[in-house]
């Protein structure tokens, strides 16, 4: 059995009735959809709609971000690849006085 969902408010399903017409429906009330949804998405419809024949430009590059990345990819070269499941264990050790070449006071 082929299932399709329609979803919407009533005047947008009752707009596809004569598709309904002989078939088994279930309808859900879905009663806490804030109508705020419906408001942005006609807010939304009506800037498409506003903008359709403005040219689409492209987003300048952030600059000053890629040069940090770049920095971290070079700061990273040579050091090994950790897969983060010791994290937990190393940061105890280091608190419990690891980090200060002492022996780890907590019991493990």
């Amino acid at each position: 059995m082929l299932e399709q969902v329609y979803e919407g408010t009533w005047e947008d399903l009752a707009a596809h009735a004569d598709e309904f017409e002989g078939k088994h429906l279930r309808l859900t009330v879905v009663e806490d959809t804030p109508r705020q949804n419906y408001q942005m998405l006609e807010v939304m419809r009506r800037i498409a709609e506003r903008d359709k024949d403005r040219p689409l430009t492209s987003p300048e590059p952030n600059y000053a971000m890629l040069e940090v990345l770049r920095q971290t990819e070079e700061l990273q070269q040579g050091m090994r690849f950790t897969d983060g499941s010791d994290t937990q264990r190393l940061l105890r050790e280091a608190r419990a006085g690891g980090m200060y070449g002492d022996e780890p006071t907590e019991a493990k």
